[in-house]
């Protein structure tokens, strides 16, 4: 760490044109990947940072700096180090706010409003990194001097924040708004559910939340005999953090209830949809729209792999193969065809320079963290809603099983849930050969180490930056500042990092992103084309969201916006053209770059 302190004002001048410099270079996946190669540099940088006696998180760069830092474990281990002092100004600014004389006395809300939500866009600066969060929610050092907020009303940290012991507010309601953010990242969500056990604790303040009295505006039945569930913004808001943790699915596939108000909250006889004990009952689980499905018999790539299946598999069947699927793309995509897909794709790849290192072989760290058993239920629920699995008890024991033998190492925390097995374990219809076949054929193609980053190197540290996912960040970064400059400009003005939000997105295999359909989609497109199609695929993500991001970001909710708002009516296939377009654009340049940084890696 550099004490500025100690030295005198030319050397001092020096030291902060040197944290300067090497802030705008960590800045950059790149400059980050550079500077995480040298021995504590990373570490002393966001030390330093951190313990200016002014910390400005209302600067969207230092917020999108600290947001990479922190993606990688040198990142993390400074947060856990600093947990105590991190989120000081951001707590400290809002609770001036809600007990500023002023505002109380003129009665207006627009500052603790603006406040409330400054503080929010903090915390999702750290939403995309698992790691980050789990560090900031580690116990500070008790012999740690000074306190958040100079009171005993307020939380000091943010683990205290998310204990929801306290009922007086803001706090009860920042908490909630708080947690709404993190649960957005699925293995946070695994985390926080395992460790605080969040849900058990809405439920029974959901349950505490009665009242026998008439019914009034405000006081509408539950689904608690001759009671009566008090509707109020805390309340709506935790019912919607509880159906949107425990029901999976994209845009159409769930409907997440709405924090105000209204009819949405009863049901035909007047009583309130709100529930106290999970699963949701019949009536408060009305979240599952009915998805119309697009087939329409044999589709053409299904027929070209037909004919196909027995003849010579080279670059003119790819292509061939690219002409069929975009005849199709319009269409829903079976997981029958999309395994067949992926087995005759991999005859093409006979190269075993991309090959995982043995798989599903058995491995001596083959025992589920408490995260990863939650994890294998929510997998379990979702594809038994989706019909992909019918419900067995072998379910469970199929998963474990499989995600078992996917271990290559000892981790002493929870590392994230492998989401991409997930995926196939429901393509492959719970079916254990089947599961062995597809990732075998899986880890065959160049496509893999970007499709399935969680195993795209075994022998390397989980939380380490590799080249290749470097490279990978900084081409898509440039692609979306020259492609969608407006949309690059809102999310630099918010202190995001598309690249991040991506990674987080690909980690957990689209899901709560997009409809199960779109994911199939998303793979084929990916096991069809060479690596740089993932950049465009994200590129094009973007580009659909891009009116709403706008939006967004002029009313100051543009996290909120991408974080929590899905990727409604966004469908590969109309998408297909815009990424065709940017292959025949930049190819050329783009997958040398990714695949010479994938070969210096492997």
């Amino acid at each position: 760490m550099l004490v500025f302190e100690d030295y005198d004002v030319g050397t001092w001048c020096c030291l902060q044109s040197l944290v300067s410099f090497l802030t705008e270079v960590a800045s950059t996946p790149c400059g980050l990947y550079a500077l995480a190669q040298e021995d504590s540099v990373l570490q002393d940088l966001l030390t330093t940072l951190f313990q200016y006696s002014y910390v400005p998180w209302e600067h969207p760069a230092f917020r999108h700096v600290v947001s990479l830092i922190t993606a990688v474990w040198q990142g993390a281990s400074v947060l856990a180090e600093e947990s105590y002092r991190i989120l000081t100004r951001p707590l400290c600014n809002l609770w001036s706010e809600f007990e500023d004389p002023l505002a109380l006395m003129s009665g207006s809300e627009r500052k603790q409003i603006e406040a409330t939500q400054h503080f929010i866009n903090v915390i999702y600066t750290f939403i995309p990194n698992l790691q980050g969060i789990m560090a900031l929610l580690s116990e500070p050092d008790s012999s740690s001097e000074g306190t958040l907020v100079d009171t005993d009303m307020a939380p000091r940290t943010l683990a205290e924040l998310l204990t929801f012991d306290s009922t007086v507010e803001p706090w009860h309601y920042i908490s909630l708004l708080t947690l709404r953010a993190l649960t957005t990242n699925m293995d946070v969500c695994l985390y926080l559910n395992s460790t605080i056990k969040y849900q058990e604790k809405l439920l029974k303040l959901q349950s505490e939340n009665m009242s026998e009295s008439e019914i009034e505006e405000s006081r509408m039945k539950s689904n608690s005999v001759n009671k009566c569930i008090i509707i109020d913004k805390c309340s709506l808001l935790r019912h919607q953090i509880l159906i949107a943790t425990y029901a999976v699915g994209g845009p159409s596939e769930r409907i997440l209830p709405a924090v105000v108000i209204d009819a949405e909250h009863l049901d035909g006889d007047g009583e309130s949809n709100l529930f106290c004990s999970l699963p949701p009952p019949k009536l408060a689980s009305a979240t599952r729209k009915m998805r119309s499905t697009r087939l329409k018999g044999q589709t053409d790539i299904q027929r070209f792999l037909q004919d196909t299946k027995q003849g010579l598999h080279d670059a003119s069947w790819l292509s061939h193969a690219r002409r069929a699927y975009r005849a199709s793309c319009s269409d829903d995509i079976k997981g029958s065809v999309l395994l067949d897909l992926l087995e005759q794709v991999a005859k093409l790849s006979s190269n075993s320079q991309y090959q995982l290192s043995a798989p599903l072989q058995e491995s001596k760290y083959g025992v589920l963290s408490p995260e990863e058993c939650l994890g294998v239920q929510v997998v379990i629920r979702y594809g038994v809603e989706l019909h992909l699995l019918q419900e067995s008890p072998q379910n469970e024991e199929n998963l474990t099983q499989l995600l078992c033998l996917l271990k290559h190492r000892k981790c002493e925390t929870f590392q994230g849930l492998d989401w991409f097995a997930a995926t196939v374990f429901l393509l492959c219809g719970g079916n254990m050969e089947r599961c062995q076949s597809c990732i075998g054929n899986i880890s065959a193609l160049p496509v893999t180490p970007f499709l399935w980053p969680a195993h795209a190197s075994a022998k390397d540290n989980l939380q380490s930056l590799s080249q290749h996912s470097a490279m990978f960040g900084h081409i898509l970064e440039l692609l979306i500042k020259m492609e969608l400059p407006l949309a690059f400009s809102a999310l630099q003005l918010a202190g995001a990092s598309w690249w991040l939000i991506c990674r987080q997105w690909m980690a957990q295999c689209f899901w709560n992103v997009l409809d199960w359909s779109e994911i199939c989609h998303w793979l084929a497109v990916s096991i069809l084309n060479q690596p740089d199609f993932i950049l465009y695929f994200c590129v094009s993500l973007l580009q659909h969201i891009q009116p709403k991001i706008l939006q967004a970001a002029s009313e100051g909710n543009l996290w909120e916006q991408i974080m929590c708002a899905p990727m409604e009516g966004f469908h590969v296939g109309d998408q297909l053209p815009v990424m065709e377009k940017l292959a025949k654009r930049y190819r050329t340049s783009v997958l040398h770059h990714l695949l010479t940084s994938l070969n210096s890696t492997t």
